[in-house]
C-alpha cells in the first residue's frame, strides 16, 4: 500500500539508508513516470536522488531483487577535487526542505541538517587532499561559506542529544574556520593509507 510504502522507505531519499537512491538499479513503469511529471533540477551531483524522490510518492507497489548487477569503481570524481559537490548538495537541501513540508515528512528534517554537516566537511576535506590552495586559502574559502546562513540549520537538530557538542559542530556555529579546516586536516591524514591502497587497487585493474 502506497501510505505505508512511503512512510518506510521515503526516509532513504534523506540520508538513512535503508534503499538505494540510485537510477541505474531500477526499472520503472511508464505510467508512473508519465504521472509524476518529474522536472530536471540542472544538478550534477545528486541528480539521481532529485529524480526518484520526485518519483517516489507516485509508487504503490516496489520489488527488490535480491541481485548485484553494478558496482562502483574507485576511480572519476573520486580522484580529483569536484567543484560541484557543496553547491548541488546545498540546493538539494533546500529542495528536500521543501518536500519535507509538502508532504507533511518532519521526521527527516534533522537527517537533512546532519547530512549538510556532512557536506561541509567532505568538502573541506577533499580541498585539503587536491591542495585547492595554500592552507590559507583553503581557510578564506571556509571563512567565506560559512556566511551562508544555511548552515546556522544545522542548530537546530533535535532528535540526537550529542549531535551539537560534536566539535565540528561547533565551529561550525561559531564561524571558526581555523578549527574546521584542523579536524579536516586530522581526518585526512588519518584516511591516507586507504585512499593509498584505493589508488593501488584501482591501478592494478585498469592495467592487468
Amino acid at each position: 500500500k502506497q501510505p505505508e510504502l512511503f512512510e518506510k522507505y521515503y526516509i532513504s531519499f534523506f540520508g538513512v539508508n535503508v534503499l538505494s537512491v540510485n537510477m541505474c538499479g531500477k526499472l520503472y513503469r511508464k505510467k508512473v513516470l508519465d504521472k509524476a511529471e518529474i522536472q530536471p533540477l540542472g544538478l550534477t551531483m545528486g541528480e539521481d536522488l532529485a529524480f526518484n524522490m520526485q518519483l517516489f510518492p507516485y509508487l504503490s507497489n516496489i520489488q527488490i531483487l535480491n541481485r548485484v548487477g553494478y558496482n562502483y569503481r574507485f576511480g572519476g570524481m573520486t580522484t580529483r577535487y569536484n567543484p560541484h559537490l557543496l553547491p548541488d548538495l546545498k540546493r538539494l537541501y533546500v529542495w528536500k526542505k521543501a518536500l519535507i513540508e509538502k508532504y507533511h515528512y518532519y521526521r527527516a528534517s534533522d537527517y537533512i541538517r546532519i547530512e549538510l554537516k556532512n557536506v561541509l566537511k567532505s568538502d573541506i576535506c577533499q580541498m585539503i587532499v587536491f591542495k585547492i590552495g595554500s592552507s590559507d586559502e583553503i581557510k578564506n574559502r571556509i571563512s567565506k561559506e560559512l556566511r551562508d546562513p544555511v548552515y546556522q540549520q544545522i542548530m537546530h537538530v533535535q532528535s540526537h542529544p550529542y549531535f551539537l557538542e560534536d566539535p565540528f559542530v561547533r565551529a561550525i556555529a561559531a564561524y571558526d574556520a581555523d578549527t574546521l579546516y584542523s579536524i579536516c586536516q586530522q581526518q585526512v591524514k588519518k584516511e591516507r593509507p586507504v585512499r593509498l591502497i584505493k589508488q593501488i587497487v584501482s591501478f592494478l585493474f585498469t592495467h592487468l
